[in-house]
């Protein structure tokens, strides 16, 4: 699976997350209710894991390519303060922007490589 198709799954998901009502799991049964919400939460999260492995295993750096995924982390971390000021919902579309970020750069790095080689 290439690059594109992950971060359109990633940016998919995201927005599912953004527009999916929790409010509607009020009817169903607890167990449905903490695998669908579980789903919902984890599957960005199961993108952006797969969209670093591939990147990783393409990166000529191994520690710079940790240093970067650790640095982004902590991005992440301390944008998730900004919660208390747009509200969790809003959070999605900050991710679904830095994500996009980071497609647009890898997808630059990658386009450069291929030029640079014979």
């Amino acid at each position: 699976m290439g690059h594109l198709a992950l971060y359109f799954g990633l940016c998919a998901s995201i927005l599912f997350n953004f527009g999916f009502s929790f409010d509607s799991l009020n009817q169903l049964e607890w167990q449905t209710r903490a695998l669908v919400s579980g789903l919902v939460i984890v599957l960005p999260l199961f993108f952006a894991a797969l969209i670093f492995a591939k990147a990783f295993s393409e990166v000529d750096s191994p520690s710079e390519g940790l240093a970067s995924n650790l640095l982004g982390g902590l991005v992440g971390g301390l944008l998730e303060y900004l919660d208390m000021w747009t509200g969790l919902r809003a959070l999605n579309l900050i991710a679904l922007t830095l994500y996009l970020l980071s497609a647009v750069c890898l997808s630059l790095k990658l386009r450069s490589r291929s030029t640079a080689e014979p």
